[in-house]
C-alpha cells in the first residue's frame, strides 16, 4: 500500500511517500510563504522520483492541524483536489501526532509544541504505550507560563517548532529533555505513514469531512 503524505501546518512544507517497507521518498522545503507556489512541484518530484503515479496510489494523507491557518487551507485544498482527481481515499492526520510519530522514546512522556500566534504554541501531550506515542489529552494552546501544565515530576521530551520558541524557559526546568533542532521539522513521510496506519485500521473519511482543526486560543492571564 502506497500513501502520499502532505504537511503544510508549519513553515516547513513537506511531501512524502510511505510504502510497505517504510520511506519511499520525501521532499522538504523550509521557506516562508512558499507552500502555494511549491507544493505541486514537490508532489511531482516525489512521485516521479519514486516512479509512482497519483492514480496508482492507495491513498493521500494530509495534516489537518493544528498549525498555520493559511498553510492548512493550502494543504487541505490541494490534497482534496489530488484525491478527487486521482479517485483515491483522503485521510486526515493530526499535525501534532505526525510530529512525534518518528521520535524515539527517550522519555515515556513527550510534548509537541508548534508555534502559534502572540507568543503562544499549540501543544500535544503524549505517552509511550505499546510501542507507539499515544495522545493523553486533547490538543490545546499555551503560553510560556503553562507549558508544563498537566505533567508531573517525570522527564518530558519536547519537540516541534515551539520548542525553539520557548527554549530558555525549557532549559531552566529539570524535567525538559531537548533534542537537536533537526527533530523540530514537519515530515510529509510521517503524515503518509500515519495515513497508512489509519487506512489499514479501516479508517476512511469523505472529502467533506476533512477540515482544518483549529484550536481556541489560550484564555489565561497574559
Amino acid at each position: 500500500m502506497n500513501v502520499l503524505g502532505i504537511d503544510t501546518a508549519t513553515p516547513v512544507c513537506s511531501v512524502g511517500l510511505a510504502g510497505d517497507n517504510g520511506l519511499i521518498a520525501e521532499h522538504r522545503l523550509a521557506r516562508k510563504h512558499s507552500h502555494a507556489e511549491m507544493l505541486s512541484d514537490m508532489v511531482d518530484w516525489v512521485c516521479t522520483s519514486a516512479n509512482i503515479s497519483l492514480k496508482t496510489l492507495d491513498g493521500i494523507a494530509v495534516s489537518n492541524g493544528p498549525g498555520s491557518f493559511t498553510g492548512l487551507r493550502i494543504g487541505l485544498g490541494f490534497a482534496k483536489g489530488l484525491a478527487f482527481g486521482a479517485d483515491v481515499d483522503l485521510i486526515a492526520v493530526s499535525s501534532l501526532e505526525a510530529m512525534v510519530w518518528s521520535i524515539p522514546p527517550v522519555c515515556t512522556s513527550a510534548c509537541v509544541l508548534l508555534t502559534a500566534r502572540k507568543g503562544e504554541a499549540y501543544r500535544g501531550l503524549f505517552h509511550w504505550r505499546k510501542n507507539r506515542w499515544v495522545a493523553i489529552q486533547a490538543a490545546d494552546t499555551v503560553n510560556e507560563d503553562c507549558i508544563f501544565q498537566g505533567f508531573g515530576d517525570d522527564q518530558i521530551l519536547f519537540v516541534g517548532s515551539g520548542t525553539r520558541q520557548f527554549q530558555r524557559k525549557l532549559e531552566c526546568d529539570h524535567r525538559a529533555v531537548l533534542l537537536k533542532t533537526e527533530f523540530y521539522a514537519s515530515s510529509g513521510f510521517s503524515v503518509a505513514a500515519l495515513g497508512r496506519e489509519k487506512m489499514n485500521a479501516g479508517e476512511h473519511t469523505s472529502l467533506d469531512e476533512v477540515v482544518p482543526q483549529y484550536i481556541k486560543r489560550f484564555q489565561g492571564v497574559e
